[in-house]
């Protein structure tokens, strides 16, 4: 038997006159690009403190003590049903569920919620005369001018977000200024308290 190098077949094939070239390739129609759905804006309401069993000026002023107490500077309220709790009021951007989309953030000396204008009609401003409406897109730059005047490095002066807010939030604030979950057990309710107050 002889050993030797034996020369390897070439793996290039001659192209076929019968293969079809690019441009004869049918590809399957790119769809037009859809523009993103517009954002919903159906009306708040604002629920009786009766039925609800306590004013909103009331849980928040219970917050602040809390937050006095843990010696921070506020907190970003983000669940929809928390924000909903809070200022005692229902939506219905999601079916089947009483919440809207929006953002509170309470600080020692000022309430404000993140929402689009066009959700609450007079009355409901009249309930929330005492508390600031900006837009909803503006929480991330006004919580980042917050979080520039945190010092990081001070165990006191953070601000509680919930252990479900978005990452999108807490880089706003700063991952070193923010303190995660409720600052009192009493806070937030649950979605199933929040269903069954109608």
């Amino acid at each position: 038997m002889r050993y030797g190098v034996h020369p390897v077949p070439s793996v290039h094939k001659t192209k076929s006159s019968s293969s079809p070239t690019n441009s004869q390739v049918s590809h399957p129609p790119v769809p037009p690009i859809r523009p993103s759905p517009s954002p919903v804006s159906n009306t708040c309401v604002h629920r009786s403190d009766f039925v609800l069993g306590k004013p909103f000026a009331e849980k928040i002023d219970e917050l602040r003590k809390e937050l006095t107490e843990k010696k921070a500077s506020g907190m970003v309220i983000s669940m929809l049903d928390e924000v909903a709790w809070l200022l005692n009021l229902r939506g219905s951007d999601i079916d089947y569920n009483p919440v809207f989309f929006a953002y509170a953030l309470v600080t020692a000396d000022s309430t404000t919620l993140y929402i689009n204008d066009a959700k609450l009609a007079p009355e409901v401003h009249e309930h929330l005369k005492d508390v600031k409406i900006a837009p909803y897109e503006d929480i991330f730059g006004h919580i980042r001018a917050l979080g520039e005047g945190i010092d990081a490095e001070s165990a006191s002066g953070k601000i509680f977000v919930s252990n479900k807010c978005s990452w999108a939030l807490t880089l706003s604030l700063g991952e070193n200024k923010v303190c995660e979950g409720p600052p009192t057990p009493r806070f937030p309710v649950c979605a199933g308290l929040l269903l069954g107050l109608g």
